[in-house]
């Protein structure tokens, strides 16, 4: 810190020394050439040679003083140019007095006339820039020794951490140590074997939950139940958005909803340090989280870490502080469920990916077919229109033979983007193969799909793909249930042959099965 300080101080010491010989420049040019304009009138008057002398003189300090102030800005554009402009407009003034000096033959008032105007101009153009220089350098001053006086400050931040984070380190080395030693102490008691027995109920649950929202609802629930006073929450990472969010559900009037609203997994230090966090009276921590830091009762936050990944945490507001046999309560049940967890969020991944084109993001033909069916059954059971719109993309393969198939992947990318956002949240979209998409249309009857199909082909023409110049357009075929057939495999049909129809009538236009 010292040095830091030092370093600091001569920093300021050499830009204090650099900044008074450059204004020290501008300020005695600025002078020299009001000097020169006096003895040019002075010697219009009185044909003093003296005057003349020091006309001369002048001159040359002019000149060196504008030598030196480039030489000490030497590489900062705005400057030379400010001290170009002042070398032009004093080069300008010299010849406007020359030529004054050589017209005068004698004749005193001319000197004083002669380039008058052109000398007045020259001069405002010089005190002008002058003035805009020594602003400049005023800046400049202002600005080193503003980044001067930062140094020992971020230098005593770093420390700061560095020997905050070693000390936060040491002090939850020693804090497990002793909360082991409680709850060893603890399960020797009759409530911490009626724990033992419930958590091989735990486990055995944990490992038939159908899904991660079950297995999350078991282990919150098994948290609540075994430390009273205690409000879990689960809040789960989610990599490819690079958010954090709740994965169960949050207490009516919590203050982590709005936390949590853009949250990145960082700002949970749980999941940022790979290790529990405390808030409250009691803790010791240095770091202030910006989720859980904000709650005014305490709270303790654990990391769910398989393999060495934190795939989210698990957020205990209490009501008070837990004692030794609560917080291994909480610990041993976050162990037991992260792998289980894990391997619950990874049959998700696949599962979503099984059912995804991988190109366009859209759902693949497998997943059509079975949300078909479901959405079949469900308006026959409910008594609801259900509509398709089955789409074929116009002259495909002449666009990957004169583009190229990497050209073609844009435009299929583009239009699965282009179906995600012209659709209703309700409606489904996927590529059923190649260049074809199928758009499920629940609740909807066949005016509703002719109107949906004919948004889509209109946002289909305006839109644009990088190295394609003719326009993307399509042929779309729309059939609905219960008109045009009451099973999925012939209302498919229908749409196929609607489709077909389209494209024989010249494509780039809406055919409805039936018409």
């Amino acid at each position: 810190m010292a040095g830091a300080m030092l370093y600091a101080a001569g920093v300021q010491r050499r830009g204090a020394e650099r900044n008074y010989r450059e204004v020290s420049a501008a300020k005695q040019s600025r002078v020299d050439m009001l000097a020169r304009e006096r003895d040019l009138l002075a010697y219009a008057v009185t044909r003093e040679p003296d005057r003349l002398q020091s006309y001369m003189e002048t001159d040359v300090r002019v000149d060196a003083e504008l030598a030196r102030a480039r030489s000490l800005s030497a590489g900062r554009e705005r400057e030379l140019r400010l001290l170009a402009v002042q070398q032009t407009t004093e080069d300008a003034w010299e010849d406007a007095a020359e030529a004054a000096l050589e017209a005068s033959s004698g004749r005193l008032a001319a000197v004083v006339d002669a380039g008058a105007g052109a000398r007045r101009r020259a001069l405002d153009r010089f005190l002008a820039a002058n003035d805009d220089y020594q602003a400049v350098l005023e800046r400049r001053r202002r600005s080193e020794l503003k980044a001067a006086g930062l140094i020992p400050v971020a230098l005593t931040l770093v420390l700061g951490l560095l020997f905050g984070g070693s000390g936060v380190a040491l002090l939850a080395r020693n804090r497990r140590v002793q909360a082991g030693r409680r709850a060893a102490a603890a399960r020797a008691t009759a409530s911490s074997e009626g724990f033992a027995r419930t958590q091989e109920r735990f486990r055995e649950a944990l490992q038939v939950a159908s899904d991660q929202a079950e297995a999350h609802r078991l282990l919150v629930g098994h948290v609540e139940r075994w430390v009273p006073g205690t409000r879990a929450v689960l809040l789960n990472r989610n990599n490819s958005e690079d958010r954090l969010e709740a994965a169960t559900a949050l207490a009516e009037g919590s203050q982590l909803d709005a936390a949590l609203e853009g949250a990145r997994p960082r700002s949970c230090l749980a999941v940022r340090l790979s290790r529990r966090y405390d808030t409250g009276p009691d803790s010791d921590e240095v770091l202030e989280c910006e989720l859980c830091g904000r709650l005014p009762s305490p709270s303790s936050c654990r990391p769910l870490l398989v393999g060495g990944q934190v795939i989210g945490s698990v957020l205990a507001v209490h009501e008070h502080t837990p004692d030794a046999a609560e917080d291994e309560r909480i610990d041993r049940s976050v162990e037991q469920a992260a792998p289980v967890l894990a391997n619950l969020r990874n049959l998700a991944i696949a599962e979503a990916r099984a059912a995804t084109d991988a190109l366009t993001g859209l759902a693949n033909r497998r997943a059509l077919d079975d949300t078909l069916k479901r959405l079949v059954a469900h308006a026959g059971r409910t008594l609801t229109p259900l509509s398709l719109i089955l789409m074929d993309l116009d002259k495909f393969k002449r666009i990957n033979d004169m583009h190229g198939h990497e050209r073609g992947d844009e435009v299929l990318a583009a239009v699965g983007a282009l179906l995600g956002k012209a659709l209703r949240a309700s409606d489904v979209a996927g590529r059923s193969g190649g260049e074809e998409f199928l758009v499920l249309l629940p609740d909807t009857d066949r005016e509703g799909a002719v109107r949906a199909a004919e948004t889509v082909r209109l946002a289909l023409r305006a839109l644009t793909v990088p190295g394609l110049e003719e326009p993307v357009t399509a042929s779309f075929g729309v059939a609905s249930y219960p008109e045009d057939a009451t099973d999925a495999v012939t209302l498919l049909r229908a749409c196929d042959r609607a489709l077909y129809a389209a494209k024989r009538d010249g494509r780039d236009r809406v055919a409805v099965a039936g018409a």
